[in-house]
């Protein structure tokens, strides 16, 4: 319940950069050392707390660069004279975080190929979008840091008229000031994609043995083909020895104006087998009662995309059914009049593939009813 409630707070990139927050707010009216030694102890809670987070599949990437980066600030007391630290310390921690990213940055095509070829699916499913928004914000900072940096080495070399502190003290006060704008951009960035989230659609990613591995967004995974394998259910109707099958129309994703069963869809995270047919037939037919028989499970895979198909077959007693809107525009068919339209690209891939299983069970049974 606790990692829970933490949890919500450290989507928001600013918990992985709050340590340097509170650095550059400390400095402005503290000593550097007692500036470093909170910032220090702080980013190392954060640390700590982010890997006790990952096993929730929440990661705070900035949490890492941040601890570095006040880790080798505590240690240049060692190597670099105190007088230089006290003078320059916001600049030095930038220096300091700024080589942090970049080495993250150039190290960036590395990690996704070691996350691709090494993790399992679920958790890179969790991965990929926190790597994101770590190289988004990122890319700020690239941006900021410099500019910060030009700014205050000009003003040093070329500024010592009047009010001169104050400039410094303004001129320090720009990295918590970027810090916060980052936080409330991201706040209403989380907020927009927690909408986005709750009306999105997430399907399960399921390995060769049919295990639910993760979950991701049908629209993410579509974007990607055959990437991720999802279940799908598939209902076959028979009526009076024929199948009923339908034309595809001409914006359907996948082999689109083929014909095959009408009715089909991708199984929902958390959703059973059983609970996604009655949800699909409910859908289109209401509360009308129905039976529908499972009878086939395989793989099937194109260039478009990779399923585990569920398949079930519906026998109808009489055709009112056949006769409600969504069944409209299609048709019928015998045995004899799929078979003379096979292998012609008429069928979408996905019922040819089944007809064969279909022919020497469904149908042959049909002969000696």
């Amino acid at each position: 319940m606790l990692r829970n409630k933490i949890a919500k707070f450290f989507y928001n990139p600013f918990i992985g950069i709050s340590p340097l927050f509170v650095f550059s707010i400390l400095i402005l009216s503290n000593t550097v050392e007692k500036a470093v030694d909170i910032s220090l102890a702080f980013s190392v809670i954060i640390f700590g707390l982010s890997l006790w987070l990952a096993e929730k599949r929440i990661f705070q990437f900035f949490s890492l660069p941040t601890m570095i980066t006040l880790l080798i600030f505590n240690s240049l007391y060692l190597f670099v004279p105190t007088g230089f630290l006290h003078q320059f310390p916001v600049a030095i921690v930038q220096c300091c975080f700024f080589v942090c990213l970049a080495i993250m940055k150039l190290l960036e095509q590395r990690i996704h190929r070691f996350i691709d070829n090494n993790l399992k699916i679920s958790l890179k499913i969790s991965l990929k979008p926190a790597m994101q928004i770590f190289f988004f914000v990122s890319k700020i900072f690239f941006v900021f840091i410099p500019v910060h940096l030009l700014v205050t080495v000009l003003h040093r070399a070329f500024y010592s008229g009047p009010n001169a502190e104050l400039h410094i003290f303004i001129i320090r006060s720009l990295l918590p000031l970027l810090i916060i704008v980052i936080t409330i951009t991201e706040y209403f960035n989380l907020r927009w994609m927690g909408k986005q989230i709750q009306e999105e659609r997430f399907v399960p990613v399921v390995d060769d043995n049919s295990r639910v591995v993760g979950h991701i967004a049908l629209s993410e995974s579509l974007a990607h083909h055959n990437k991720f394998l999802h279940p799908l259910v598939r209902v076959l109707i028979k009526y009076d020895g024929k199948l009923y099958l339908k034309e595809r129309p001409t914006d359907y994703p996948f082999e689109p104006c083929t014909v095959c069963l009408p009715l089909e869809d991708y199984i929902n995270y958390g959703e059973n087998v059983q609970d996604a047919v009655k949800r699909l037939l409910h859908k289109h037919f209401g509360k009308v009662k129905l039976n529908p028989r499972f009878i086939l499970k395989y793989v099937h895979e194109t260039a478009d995309r990779k399923t585990l198909n569920y398949l079930y077959m519906l026998p109808l007693e009489n055709d009112k059914i056949l006769k409600m809107r969504y069944l409209k525009g299609g048709k019928l068919w015998t045995e004899q009049q799929i078979v003379d339209n096979m292998g012609k690209k008429f069928f979408s891939n996905a019922f040819e593939t089944e007809f064969e299983y279909i022919q020497s069970t469904v149908l042959l049974a049909e002969k000696y009813d």
